[in-house]
C-alpha cells in the first residue's frame, strides 16, 4: 500500500475518524526525532529569542525534536 492510497482512504473517512488520524499523526511527530533541518531552525529562533522564558520553551522543543520522545530511543 501506498502513502497516496492511504492519503486518499483518509479523505473518505467521516470526519470523526479523519480526527483520530490526524491526533495520531500528531502523535507520531512527537515521537520521532526531527530533521536537521528543523532542528537548525529551532536553533537559530532560540538563539534570537529576547525573552528568556521563550529561549527556554524553544531549547526544551530542541532537546526533544533532537532525541524525540520514543521510549527506549
Amino acid at each position: 500500500m501506498t502513502a497516496a492510497v492511504i492519503i486518499n482512504e483518509i479523505k473518505h473517512l467521516p470526519p470523526a475518524e479523519q480526527e483520530q488520524v490526524v491526533a495520531f499523526l500528531q502523535t507520531l511527530e512527537r515521537r520521532r526525532p526531527w530533521a536537521g533541518e528543523k532542528l537548525t531552525e529551532y536553533e537559530q529562533r532560540m538563539v534570537d529569542a529576547k525573552d528568556p522564558a521563550e529561549a527556554q520553551r524553544l531549547k526544551e522543543q530542541i532537546v526533544a525534536g533532537f532525541f524525540g520522545d520514543e521510549p527506549n530511543a
